[in-house]
């Protein structure tokens, strides 16, 4: 009676909690950016697909000003999940190397970049700093 009982309860888990875990999270819509050096905003835009994937501009909190440019997905659309790191590449940036974020839902996670070696110190100075991210 143990064992089934057992049985049962991994059962239930592989059916009921797994499909869960693996929700693919729409990333469309802004991403408002809580960096300690002031707010920034990820605007992001579905390009179609099954899951979907997603260009957009991103906008950093600059000493003279918002600094913007373009990315583009670089991660699997169906890796899209809560707990995963997304990817984006800049398209038109070359101080940063990537614009990464992390969901934990469809509503918040954190977001930050990777910046090149010759960028100007206020991009290293955001480099690899964890920002809030919600909507």
């Amino acid at each position: 009676m143990k064992k089934v009982s057992v049985i049962a309860l991994a059962c239930m888990v592989l059916f009921c909690v797994a499909p869960a875990m693996a929700q693919v999270i729409d990333l469309a819509g802004p991403w408002i950016l809580d960096f300690p050096q002031g707010q920034g905003l990820a605007e992001l835009r579905s390009t179609g697909g099954s899951p979907s994937s997603y260009r957009g501009m991103v906008t950093l909190p600059g000493p003279n000003g918002p600094y913007k440019f373009r990315v583009h997905m670089t991660t699997a659309p169906s890796s899209v999940q809560p707990g995963n790191m997304i990817t984006f590449q800049p398209e038109s940036n070359a101080h940063i190397q990537f614009f990464l974020m992390n969901l934990g839902s469809g509503s918040n996670g954190v977001a930050w970049i990777q910046a090149t070696s010759g960028a100007p110190a206020w991009i290293r100075n955001l480099y690899g700093v964890k920002a809030p991210a919600h909507r």
